[in-house]
């Protein structure tokens, strides 16, 4: 009997989810061949060229979204295949990526709680998920984790346990408390023992026109971002551009280090035909001390870097199968031996996504 207290919700949730009952089961999938130069991996005195790499990446997520009831609603997924880069962390080590239910109390109130995706970032980071986007995803973008400069805002380059407070008027206002995951920044910061962060995001929608505004401070309330963005989407075509800034308290040496990011996506989908897309994105840190003015060795994305990749996808064959193709380039600065060289990556990849 203790165990049917148990297994009977789950049971009745499996059923209702492939019976069309309340939440809906899907899947998002992406596979793809990659070949990289990897030209800004090379150490001084290496022959050019010999960095190159062909490799297969994969990326699939389950997902459940929809009604547990009239005024609760579920949006979760599973991620259970990642064998790529670029993969933002899970939700406290595990596979989800987000399991959150949200509770209606009006249509002006809203409380969620679970396991979310930070409100950092700006429509860069939100609408991102590498088991459905082509675009390219690597050291050159904010929500990276080896880019120190971003990846300590809280939640910019993961999932976390959180809790929020929306108001439905004139757009969306949200307040989201989570986890402070910068145990001090390098050893620099200020976080001694776990502490709260949060965000504040003001989203907004007319006409198509979305602008989003984000505000936050993490590492015991030292530290900040703010980020700017404005997604259009009209007809067939579609503009994201988003700026961020980040301003890092050092405890010692006393100081602080900026750190800024520009991105734009476009693209136009010819129905039935194919979706041309461009995403650019750069990104700079200055160092209050000890700044050399590049990426600190072959590799290490430590200080600046840029990306460009074009990206054609057909879109006619299904509309759940899109093949695509992609060349993609991603460079700056780095430190070589004893000076500075400029580098940069050129990126081949094919592949196709599919969902369910």
């Amino acid at each position: 009997m203790r165990m049917l207290r148990y297994v009977t919700p789950v049971l009745m949730l499996s059923t209702s989810l492939f019976a069309g009952e309340g939440p809906k089961l899907g899947g998002l999938f992406r596979g793809e061949m990659i070949y990289n130069t990897n030209s800004t991996a090379e150490v001084a005195g290496a022959k050019s060229g010999s960095a190159s790499s062909i490799a297969q990446q994969a990326y699939a997520n389950i997902t459940i979204k929809g009604d547990l009831s009239e005024k609760v609603k579920l949006d979760s997924e599973v991620q259970f295949i990642a064998t790529g880069g670029g993969v933002p962390a899970n939700c406290m080590k595990t596979p989800i990526r987000t399991a959150q239910a949200t509770w209606w109390h009006s249509d002006v109130f809203s409380v969620a709680f679970g396991c979310s995706k930070s409100k950092s970032g700006g429509w860069d980071f939100a609408n991102y998920n590498e088991a459905s986007n082509i675009r390219p995803f690597n050291p050159a973008n904010s929500a990276n984790p080896g880019n120190p400069a971003f990846s300590y805002v809280p939640g910019v380059a993961s999932f976390n346990p959180s809790l929020e407070l929306a108001l439905h008027m004139f757009g969306e206002l949200t307040l989201q408390l989570m986890n402070d995951v910068t145990p001090g920044i390098g050893g620099i910061g200020w976080n001694t023992r776990a502490r709260q962060a949060w965000n504040l995001e003001w989203k907004g929608d007319v006409a198509g026109i979305r602008p989003i505004v984000q505000y936050g401070a993490y590492d015991d309330g030292h530290s900040s971002h703010l980020d700017l963005g404005l997604m259009l989407d009209i007809s067939n075509f579609a503009v994201t551009v988003d700026y961020m800034m980040v301003a890092n308290s050092r405890k010692t040496p006393k100081g602080i280090d900026n750190g800024n990011r520009f991105s734009l996506e476009v693209s136009y989908e010819m129905k039935g035909m194919m979706k041309p897309s461009l995403y650019f994105s750069n990104y700079k840190n200055k160092l209050k001390t000890g700044d050399i003015g590049a990426n600190s060795g072959p590799g290490v994305w430590d200080h600046e870097g840029q990306v460009l990749g074009i990206s054609v996808a057909a879109t006619g064959i299904s509309p759940n199968y899109s093949p695509y193709i992609a060349l993609d380039t991603q460079g700056g600065k780095f430190i070589v031996g004893a000076s500075k060289k400029t580098r940069s990556d050129l990126i081949a990849r094919i592949g196709a996504t599919a969902r369910f």
